[in-house]
């Protein structure tokens, strides 16, 4: 994953009639947002599931810490547990629900908005 998310490579493929095809190589941030978003987006009402994914967002920064990256990338992985919270948010939970998600938010993602 490492390699992935720090430097993405341009890959250049040849069709069967010799065109050269540059498929799209998403940026690390964007990598990011693209492994995280569909999931947030369907698992908002879900509580425990809002739960691990902050807990698998803090693994992913904590796993990527020690090596230099571009800011972008860390901004994309906090990004992404923040809309996980506010996706909660707004949807039915019960005040509990709510109050222990922002909990393992504020423990996860410290200097966080939410």
């Amino acid at each position: 994953m490492r390699r992935l998310v720090a430097a993405p490579q341009q890959r250049v493929h040849r069709d069967g009639h010799g065109r050269v095809l540059l498929p799209h190589t998403p940026t690390p941030p964007g990598l990011v947002a693209l492994t995280f978003a569909e999931v947030r987006q369907a698992t908002a009402a879900l509580p425990d599931v809002c739960v691990y994914l902050l807990e698998c967002l803090h693994e992913v920064r904590r796993a990527l810490d020690p090596h230099p990256l571009d800011p972008a990338t860390l901004d994309a992985i906090a990004e992404q547990a923040r809309l996980v919270v506010d996706g909660a948010a707004r949807s039915d939970l019960l005040p509990e629900d709510l109050a222990r998600l922002r909990h393992a938010y504020s423990r996860h993602f410290p200097r966080g908005p939410p």
